[in-house]
């Protein structure tokens, strides 16, 4: 039996069995019957069959019902009243399981319709969506195929209404319930679906032979970030600056004088200068390119070379260094600052997951080759031991994959590899367990510090550098501990005092290292209400000791273990052979070690605390007196710590800038300005100026408008007499204290901005640091009378301009800034003897730092962000390459503590590829930025909204309620609309589907397949459609919507290529089919084997259309020519007086 004649039958066996119901000659179901009529004219004439002939007649009602229940009349119902028929019951209480899809239609209208006034109408919408989740449903077709795409039409519009409207992805909505309203991209960020791909670690072993030959990563960096600046080649130049893995170009004029011997020794001499720039350029590629891998290689990490040659043009000859220009001893810290670079390279280890085995680590391990004897007999020479395999521990610590190794492992590295590896691994240990005071970490860093060992143990020679390693380790390990014997300990350390005559060379940046450390293990413990230092360590006196060691005096904690000492020298004739022969301070404290580990420790341990006493602690001289006392560039350093402590008062603004100079040092300052400028021109600036620097660097015409040249009274020289009345008093000045003094003070308030606005690109704060840049690289490179008049000496400003530069990098980490790039790029444009190794790390590092990540990532400004920034980028930097006298070298790549990973990226999930898409960061209280994906998140509040900001594609919201916490890749699912090309293939809008259809461009097949994926609107363009016919314009198209011929003669290819174009140009190629199934409705009524149930549907369309106001799916003047069409079809049927009774009853349920 066929599926078309089965309702017939079950309304004739329905039809005779009311009939049956007979009280005499009354039929007590008559209402049943006529119903059954309605739907099936033909029964009113149709005689008993013999079939029908052996039911006997039933005297009662055979339904309890007043009415006979009918599914359409309670559909329509809810539709246009909100509201159940009182006969539905028989489908709403589940009593008959063959009721089951009516059940749940009934039940989903409803929710849809007869939901209460307080809910709106996207909480209806949403409370549909749910019960469709419940119901089974899975996709967004399950629900058209479930039921009649007309009955199911409110429901397709409920679901697409949440499809351009989704709740928030932190909401208790599930991912299915995205996958059924066909947001497939809010469902994979709801699981947290990683993109395809990033597990693959075959490609990159393959990558690394293929497309990187120098191994160094910067030609994976330009590929990586060429979607975040995709308008220049500025990470190309920034890869160019940092390269130290191919031969300089070396140009040397020749003059005819010079014989070829000594053109060859200016040739060796101009390629060591330009080599000075080329040791230090690997500390700022590990900036570069650090977590640039996505995942862990198979293979060993190959290591990049450090080339020391030069190609001499033009015929391109590649000159070598000469080896004693550069021994092992020269190359012992590049090398390592090379094996950390390569080391950063990795990706940041998770957190209870170990991604990295013992044997992938001992397998990068170097094998030395071991050289063969120069003679017979002889014993083969010592190999030189390879120094990147510390630093590439370090690294590993750094991102914390150095759980993987064993016990043995460390204390083979640490006791039988070379010194570097020794500092690598006690500092990558420590930077692993950051925080968490492990004992076995803790008792292997304390045995490589001898003031913790016993007496009979201190005459152990370790290296300073060990020893520097080791408390700086037990720092980070402890940090904000307050653990308070090694807070005591560390406060005695920095003022220690030389013993014997061993590692006396490197006292300052063992004192620095222990006053850093003490700020770790307390960092930020004065409570903020109390303003001083908690109860428990309240004995020992922190705040006074450290204010002695830094303005000087007599240590009373000394002098009494020195009593102490004699008290037990009778007992012991070791006493005399532990003091050193050396070096005698005396009883007063020797500052010059001392102050700047006392002063950062101040600032860190009152950081944030906004405490004025303890500001005091470190406050800047007021009087000439004063400034005599202090050493100028520990202002530097006093300018920061005062700022650590007052860290909410920090401003980008003028005045706070120009409250932190010294009134003092701003008024002779000027001084020598106004001198200058009344003798210019004049022989007697000579007394005036320091030294005259002549450089070939290009000159800044910026003028010097942050120079602090308030007006006072008496400047007005009338007569010249208030100048000269201060000339004669100051005739005995210092000019070059007042000078430096200057100089170090602003390059300070550089560095306290760069730290309190570190990641967060605020404008302001770059533009105050960026006049002073120029202000203070004018002074270096200036040759016109006021800058000899107010250049210090050549170091000083070569130390300040290179610390802000990487305060000015820091506030704008990560973001590539072309203006920024530019300054950057000429301050390190400079190379002769002037230019220390120091220096251009410097630079190297500022350079890293704007481009940190290859713009992936920014830095973090927490505390314990703050604190390893401070570590990293202490100002005094080395002179030579194996200088680690004021601060040991491996402490700068502390920055990778620092570091936060913050890129957003979009991923189209249809086609899994990254995309560029218009987002909007919202940080709140009207803060908003327009940004372009692959973005940057920068420190701009604590908390951000990212939205899609594009028609091309449907919104989402995603909510970042911890900034501080987020250090990842933000992959972002997105799902292009309809009809919509990528901002990759049309950027300016220009080619849209609508675009396209108005200029009458191409064949229907042609442009779905331009604008669309899915497999069956292809196949429907494909093979149901005209693609004959070129379209002429969308007017045309809408033409031919709104004027459909419903007769058998219609071109249903054309309506069908009209429908999908239309669909298409409205976004919502949803519809096609219901299109389809509506257009078939009406133009073949006559053929259906039940009209009414067609007319039904019609009817309940109508209402829905006529009572809604929101409505998604459907255009509402094609539903007003459908009920035209239906209207027309009656009035034809009923012209001919054979059809007029199967149709009298379609006409009713029509027309009531």
């Amino acid at each position: 039996m066929s599926s078309s004649t089965a309702p017939s039958l079950l309304a004739d066996f329905l039809y005779t069995i009311c009939q049956k119901c007979r009280l005499g000659h009354k039929v007590l179901m008559s209402d049943f019957a006529s119903h059954y009529v309605r739907d099936f004219p033909e029964l009113k004439n149709k005689e008993d069959s013999a079939f029908y002939s052996v039911l006997g007649i039933v005297p009662k009602r055979l339904s309890t019902a007043s009415q006979p229940p009918c599914l359409f009349s309670s559909l329509e119902m809810m539709v246009k009243f909100g509201s159940q028929s009182s006969d539905a019951s028989f489908a709403t209480s589940r009593l008959n399981g063959i009721c089951k899809s009516s059940y749940i239609l009934l039940q989903l209208y409803d929710i849809m319709f007869c939901s209460r006034p307080s809910h709106s109408s996207s909480s209806t919408d949403r409370r549909v969506v749910m019960a469709l989740i419940q119901g089974g449903f899975v996709k967004f077709s399950d629900v058209a195929d479930s039921f009649s795409p007309v009955l199911a039409l409110p429901l397709l519009d409920a679901v697409y209404r949440c499809r351009i409207n989704p709740p928030p992805l932190d909401g208790n909505w599930p991912a299915s319930a995205y996958e059924l309203i066909g947001r497939n991209d809010l469902a994979r960020i709801k699981l947290n679906v990683k993109p395809m791909g990033s597990e693959d670690t075959s490609l990159i072993s393959s990558t690394f032979q293929a497309d990187d030959p120098d191994h160094d990563g910067l030609v994976f960096i330009e590929k990586f970030s060429a979607m975040f600046f995709p308008n220049d080649t500025r990470i190309h130049e920034a890869a160019k600056l940092l390269r130290s893995s191919k031969p300089l170009f070396l140009r040397v004029n020749r003059g005819p004088e010079v014989n070829d011997h000594d053109f060859e020794r200016l040739k060796q001499q101009k390629l060591a200068l330009l080599c000075r720039r080329i040791l230090p350029l690997p500390v700022g590629r590990g900036i570069l390119t650090i977590g640039n891998l996505d995942s862990i290689p198979v293979e060993p990490l190959p290591v990049p070379k450090i080339c020391l040659a030069g190609r001499v043009p033009p015929q391109n000859v590649i000159l070598s260094l000469e080896e004693n220009r550069c021994t092992s001893k020269h190359k012992m810290w590049p090398d390592f600052h090379n094996g950390v670079a390569n080391g950063l390279r990795l990706p940041m280890a998770v957190k209870g997951e170990q991604t990295i085995s013992r044997t992938w680590i001992v397998s990068n391990r170097p094998k030395t080759p071991q050289a063969p004897p120069s003679q017979p007999n002889e014993l083969p020479p010592s190999p030189e031991p390879d120094h990147t395999y510390g630093g590439f521990l370090f690294a590993l610590g750094l991102r914390g994959h150095l759980s993987a190794l064993d016990k043995t492992d460390i204390v083979e590295f640490i006791n039988k590899g070379p010194l570097t590896t020794a500092v690598g691994m006690m500092l990558g240990l420590a930077a692993n367990k950051r925080g968490s005071c492990d004992v076995t970490i803790f008792k292997t860093l304390c045995v490589h510090i001898p003031s913790l060992l016993p007496t009979s143990f201190r005459s152990v020679d370790l290296s300073s550098s060990i020893q520097c390693a080791a408390v700086a380790g037990v720092g980070l390990l402890c940090q904000g501990s307050a653990h308070r014997l090694l807070t005591e300990f560390l406060l005695n350390e920095i003022g220690k005092r030389p013993v014997a005559d061993q590692n006396i060379d490197d006292r300052e940046s063992y004192s620095l290292t222990c006053g850093i450390s003490l700020g770790m293990v307390n960092l930020c413990l004065a409570n903020i209400a109390k303003k001083s230092v908690n109860d428990g360590l309240s004995d020992l006196n922190i705040e006074e000791r450290l204010h002695k060691y830094i303005i000087g005096g007599v240590d009373d904690a000394v002098e009494r273990q020195r009593q102490n000492t004699g008290e037990r020298a009778s007992n012991n004739d070791n006493i005399e052979s532990e003091k050193s022969s050396r070096i005698y301070e005396g009883s007063m404290i020797n500052t010059d070690i001392t102050s700047p580990g006392a002063t950062l420790a101040v600032g860190m341990i009152f950081h944030r605390s906004g405490s004025k006493p303890a500001a005091s602690l470190v406050a800047l001289p007021e009087t000439l007196f004063e400034l005599n006392g202090v050493r100028p560039d520990f202002l530097f350093l006093r300018v920061v710590s005062k700022s650590l402590i007052l860290w909410d008062e920090i401003s980008p603004s003028i005045d706070w800038i120009e409250s932190q100079m010294p009134d003092i040092v701003l008024k002779y300052y000027s001084l020598f300005k106004r001198k200058a400028e009344k003798l210019s021109g004049l022989g007697d600036l000579a007394k005036y100026s320091v030294k005259n620097s002549t450089t070939n660097a290009t000159n800044d015409d910026h003028h010097m408008n942050s120079s602090f040249n308030p007006k006072q009274e008496g400047d007005e020289d009338k007569s010249g007499a208030a100048v000269d009345m201060e000339e004669d008093i100051d005739m005995d000045l210092d000019y070059s204290l007042i000078r430096q003094a200057y100089a170090y003070i602003t390059a300070g308030i550089c560095f306290s901005l760069g730290l309190r606005y570190a990641g967060t690109g605020n404008e302001q704060a770059m533009e105050a640091i960026y006049d002073k840049v120029l202000e203070l690289k004018k002074l270096r490179d200036g040759t016109d009378p006021i800058s000899l008049s107010l250049q210090p000496d050549i170091s000083t400003l070569e130390l300040c301009l290179g610390s802000s530069s990487i305060s000015l990098a820091m506030i704008m980490a990560g973001t590539g800034d072309l203006k920024v790039f530019r300054l950057l790029k000429a301050l390190r444009w400079k190379c002769d003897m002037d230019v220390k190794y120091g220096n251009h790390m410097a630079y190297a590092s500022a350079i890293g730092l704007l481009f940190l990540g290859g713009g992936s990532c920014t830095l973090g400004n927490e505390p314990a962000d703050v604190a390893a920034l401070i570590t990293s980028f202490f100002p005094r930097f080395p002179v030579y390459t194996h200088d680690n006298r004021y601060h040991l070298q491996a402490l700068r790549h502390l920055y990778a503590l620092a570091v936060k990973q913050r890129k957003v990226e979009a991923i189209d999930v249809d086609s899994n590829e990254k995309i560029l898409l218009p987002l909007k960061f919202d940080f709140g209280g009207g803060h908003v930025e327009n940004v372009m994906s692959p973005s940057l998140l920068l420190n701009k509040s604590t908390k951000c909204t990212i939205k899609i900001d594009s028609d091309r594609y449907y919104p989402a919201e995603i909510k970042l309620k911890d900034l501080a916490d987020f250090n990842s890749t933000l992959s972002l699912y997105v799902k292009k609309k309809a009809g919509k090309l990528s901002y990759m293939q049309d950027t300016l809008g220009l080619k849209s589907f609508s675009s396209q259809l108005e200029a009458g461009k191409g064949e229907v097949l042609e442009l779905v397949k331009s604008f669309i994926e899915e497999r069956q609107m292809i196949a429907f363009a494909k093979f149901m459609c005209d693609n004959e016919s070129k379209n002429n314009s969308c007017s045309d198209v809408a033409d031919q919507m709104t004027s459909i011929s419903l007769s058998r003669s219609c071109d249903v290819d054309s309506f069908r290529a009209n429908i999908i174009q239309q669909c298409l140009k409205e976004e919502n190629t949803d519809a096609v089919m219901i299109y389809l199934t509506l257009y078939d409705k009406v133009l073949n009524l006559e053929k259906k084997s039940w009209p009414s149930k067609a007319i039904w549907e019609l009817r309940i369309l109508r209402s829905y259309y006529c009572s809604s106001k929101n409505l998604a799916i459907l255009n509402p003047h094609f539903v007003a020519l459908l009920c035209e069409s239906v209207d027309q079809k009656f009035s034809k049927f009923f012209r001919s007086e054979s059809s007029k009774l199967k149709w009298h009853g379609p006409f009713l349920i029509w027309n009531a």
